[in-house]
C-alpha cells in the first residue's frame, strides 16, 4: 500500500514548484531583455558614429552644401545597401511624381523599359514603338537611360526614374541616354504624347499553333488577353505558345486573371510578409486543355516569371528559352511623416509548389538563346531568327 504524502509534503513542493517557474520566468526575462539592451547598445553606438561623422562635417567641412540634401542622401544609400534592386527611398518631390501617376491621366514617350540586369538601377530600353516621340528623337532598343529631367537614375532609383518619364500630355523631358551600339553618351529632348500600344500580341502560326507574345501584366491586359486567346481557340488553335521574353512583369491580380482559365482549381499564387503571414490567390476549376509552352529569357521579371512557374509546377506547359531574373518580392509604398516615402520590398511570392524565385528567376525545360544580332532586335525578327520560338514550337511537336 502506497502512502499518501502530508499536507505540509503536499504544500512544500507546491511552494518549490512555484519557485522553479519563477526562477524559469526571471530567467527568459533576462535574456530577452539582454538582447534587446544589446540591440539598444547597437542602435546607439551606430547613431552616435553618424552624429560624430556630421559634427566634423559642420565643423571642418571648407566646401558648400545643402545639410538636408546630405540628410536625404544618407536616407537613400543606407535602404540602398540592402542589396535589393526593387526597394528605395523617395524624397517628398520624387514621391508627389508616384502619387500623381495614380490618379492622373499620363502620356509617356513610347518606349517600353526594363531594370537592366546587368547595372542596377540603369533603366534600359527594351522597346521603341512605331511613331513616337522616342522613335522620332532616335532612341533605339538596348540605349540605356542614364537620367531623367538633370536627376540621375541611380539615385532615383527605378521605380521614381519610371515615373519621371511619365507626364501630362504636351509636357517636355530630357534624357541623358548611352547608345548601345556606338557606346557613346547622347541627349534628346521629348515631348510626351499619348501612344496607344498593344499589351498582348496575337498571331497563328503553323500547325494551327496559337501564339501570344505578352508584353506586360499592367491593369487591363487581362481582357486583352482574354479576347485574344478566344480568337485564337475558336480559329481551331491546337497548342499555345506565350512569350514573356522582355517582360517587365505588373500586377499580381492581372497574372492571377490571365492563369485562371489555364489552371485548374488550386494555389497560383501565394504571398508572405517577414512575419510569416500569407495571403493566396487561387483559380477555379475550368482549365483550358491543349498543350502549351512559355518562352522565357533574363529580361522576364516578376509577374512574367511567375505565369511561366505556375504553368509548369500543374505540368500545363513547357518552359523554353532562358533562366529568368529572380525578382521574387513585392513592394509597399510606406510613407514618412515629411512626405517622403519608403518603396519597400514587404512581401515574398511562392509558386504553387511554394518555391521562392527571388534571386533565382525560373529554369526553362529546354534551353535555347537568341544570337547577339537576332536578340539586338528583337521584337523586329524573322521566324528563321528567332530560334527560341523555333525550339517551342519543336518542343510542342513532340
Amino acid at each position: 500500500m502506497k502512502k499518501r504524502p502530508t499536507w505540509g509534503a503536499a504544500l512544500m513542493l507546491m511552494f518549490l514548484a512555484a519557485v522553479a517557474a519563477v526562477n524559469v520566468t526571471f530567467l527568459v526575462m533576462t535574456a530577452r531583455f539582454n538582447s534587446q539592451f544589446e540591440d539598444l547598445s547597437r542602435q546607439k553606438a551606430v547613431y552616435t558614429k553618424f552624429d560624430t561623422v556630421k559634427s566634423y562635417v559642420e565643423k571642418f567641412f571648407v566646401g558648400e552644401y545643402d545639410a538636408d540634401l546630405a540628410m536625404e542622401g544618407a536616407l537613400k544609400g543606407y535602404v540602398s545597401s540592402l542589396g535589393d534592386t526593387w526597394s528605395h527611398y523617395l524624397t517628398k518631390e520624387e514621391y508627389q511624381v508616384l502619387q500623381q501617376s495614380y490618379v492622373t491621366e499620363y502620356a509617356g514617350i513610347g518606349i517600353s523599359v526594363l531594370p537592366d540586369p546587368d547595372d542596377d538601377n540603369v533603366v534600359l530600353v527594351m522597346e521603341v514603338y512605331a511613331g513616337s516621340p522616342a522613335e522620332e528623337a532616335g532612341i533605339h532598343p538596348r540605349d540605356r537611360i542614364l537620367a531623367v529631367d538633370g536627376a540621375d537614375v541611380r539615385d532615383l532609383g527605378y521605380a521614381a526614374a519610371l515615373e519621371k518619364l511619365r507626364g501630362t500630355e504636351g509636357t517636355h523631358v530630357s534624357l541623358k541616354l548611352l547608345n548601345a551600339d556606338a557606346g557613346t553618351i547622347y541627349e534628346a529632348e521629348l515631348t510626351r504624347r499619348s501612344v496607344h500600344t498593344e499589351a498582348v500580341e496575337s498571331r497563328m502560326l503553323e500547325g494551327n499553333v496559337g501564339y501570344l507574345r505578352i508584353k506586360t501584366f499592367e491593369s487591363g491586359t487581362e481582357t486583352e488577353f482574354a479576347a485574344k486567346l478566344q480568337a485564337l481557340t475558336d480559329a481551331g488553335a491546337t497548342a499555345l505558345i506565350f512569350d514573356v521574353r522582355y517582360n517587365g512583369g505588373g500586377a499580381l491580380d492581372t497574372m492571377v486573371a490571365m492563369l485562371d482559365p489555364l489552371l485548374p482549381e488550386g494555389t497560383v499564387i501565394e504571398t508572405k510578409n517577414k512575419a510569416g503571414e500569407a495571403k493566396t490567390y487561387t483559380s477555379d476549376a475550368a482549365a483550358l486543355d491543349l498543350p502549351m509552352a512559355v518562352i522565357t529569357n533574363r529580361y522576364s521579371f516578376s509577374a512574367a516569371e511567375f505565369f511561366a512557374a505556375a504553368l509548369k509546377d500543374y505540368g500545363k506547359a513547357v518552359l523554353v528559352g532562358e533562366a529568368t531574373t529572380g525578382k521574387g518580392f513585392a513592394q509597399s509604398v510606406i510613407p514618412l511623416d515629411d512626405g517622403s516615402c519608403l518603396y519597400l520590398s514587404t512581401e515574398q511570392y511562392y509558386t504553387p509548389k511554394g518555391e521562392s524565385l527571388a534571386g533565382v528567376g525560373t529554369t526553362p525545360d529546354i534551353e535555347a538563346a537568341l544570337s547577339d544580332e537576332a536578340a539586338a532586335r528583337f521584337p523586329a525578327v524573322t521566324a528563321e531568327e528567332d530560334t527560341q520560338l523555333a525550339a517551342a514550337l519543336a518542343a510542342l511537336a513532340e
